[in-house]
């Protein structure tokens, strides 16, 4: 039987879903998987109620000899053959642990940018000649490799980190009349943590262009909302639309009310999930076209694609798909297809499998 060990953080379950999943459905395949992360956490308990083993791991910092002794233990006491790290602050410590044993080291590797060669810290993690193989969620985030001149690009491999509609089909939409909403009124969602590479600012100035006869409700979920908001100094007529949520632990039921689901990235990100979530719910996706993002969506088809940082782009796109609500509801059941066949999280499963088995096999 093929051992794996997982390091990873599945305190927040619903951020954590998409990673989680992997592991449970590969326990169910068969292999035995052992998981590293926070003892509370809700997967944890998921994992055990599943005969998984689970061992209360936190690593604050991104390297300690502590955490170096803690993995080395378990790797010796288990025989894994896999020691798959998704959390960065375990990479160091896990990739040391590792030294002289008999396991492959998989790392996890999201964004696009941040890879450089002459950065002597970068051969601490993803460029250490330990690591045996590197996951890239998207593309982009492989590209980032490619230019590495003392690494073996053969190392990164690109499997999408796939989506379930079925895990959506719970979601009750919430009562959007509470915000002063009518129904039939084409509300769109934008949920982000306001960082300067999410381009919230390129949305409301969006919503400034609109036609004034355009009724298109906006609800903005998360942290840091009500600032932007207020530093766009939005005129009364266009405030009235804007609808701050802020945070919440599960935005879900928000964005499930909805017609359309906006991200107006300014430069490239990871497969989003809030964008997977979106289209699993059968939410129209508007996004900017970027590496990463840009494959979700096949323009026009499953969802709107704009240049990034182009407001009068991404108005105008708001405009023809809140002003048609039959070519809007005909793309949101397209998005969804489009997950269940192009980034369904079993494809992810078996891909994942495969390279555990690829790696297992390669010195027997």
């Amino acid at each position: 039987m093929l051992r794996v060990l997982v390091i990873s953080d599945f305190r927040h379950a619903h951020a954590a879903r998409p990673e989680a999943e992997i592991f449970l459905a590969l326990h169910r395949a068969g292999l035995e998987v052992e998981v590293m992360t926070p003892d509370e956490d809700e997967y944890a308990h998921r994992f055990r109620d599943q005969g998984m083993a689970v061992h209360d791991f936190r690593p604050r910092r991104k390297f300690t000899w502590r955490d170096v002794r803690t993995i080395r233990q378990r790797l010796v006491a288990g025989g894994h053959r896999i020691l798959h790290v998704l959390s960065r602050n375990a990479m160091t410590s896990a990739i040391i642990a590792a030294r002289g044993l008999p396991v492959a080291v998989v790392l996890y590797r999201g964004a696009s940018r941040g890879i450089r060669w002459y950065d002597p810290l970068a051969y601490f993690k993803y460029l250490h000649p330990r690591v045996d193989a590197i996951v890239c969620n998207t593309q982009g985030s492989a590209w980032a490799f490619g230019w590495q001149p003392f690494f073996d690009s053969t190392k990164v491999t690109v499997i999408p980190k796939g989506h379930d509609p079925v895990w959506y089909e719970h979601v009750i939409p919430a009562d959007l009349s509470a915000l002063g909403i009518a129904p039939g009124t084409p509300a769109v969602a934008c949920v982000a943590n306001v960082r300067r590479v999410k381009g919230v600012p390129v949305l409301l100035e969006a919503i400034r262009q609109l036609p004034a006869a355009q009724e298109i409700h906006f609800l903005l979920i998360e942290r840091g909302m009500d600032d932007v908001v207020k530093a766009a100094r939005l005129a009364p007529a266009d405030r009235r639309h804007v609808h701050v949520i802020g945070f919440t632990s599960d935005p879900l039921p928000w964005v499930a009310a909805c017609d359309v689901f906006v991200l107006p990235s300014l430069s490239s990100e990871a497969l989003t999930k809030s964008v997977l979530e979106a289209m699993s719910l059968g939410v129209t996706p508007v996004i900017t076209d970027l590496p990463g993002n840009a494959a979700l969506v096949e323009h026009g088809v499953s969802g709107w694609k704009v240049p990034p940082g182009n407001a009068a782009a991404l108005a105008e796109a708001l405009v023809r798909v809140c002003g048609d609500p039959e070519l809007c509801t005909k793309v949101a059941n397209q998005a969804r297809q489009r997950v269940a066949t192009q980034f369904h999280h079993a494809a992810t499963v078996t891909q994942i499998s495969a390279l555990y088995r690829r790696l297992a096999n390669r010195d027997s």
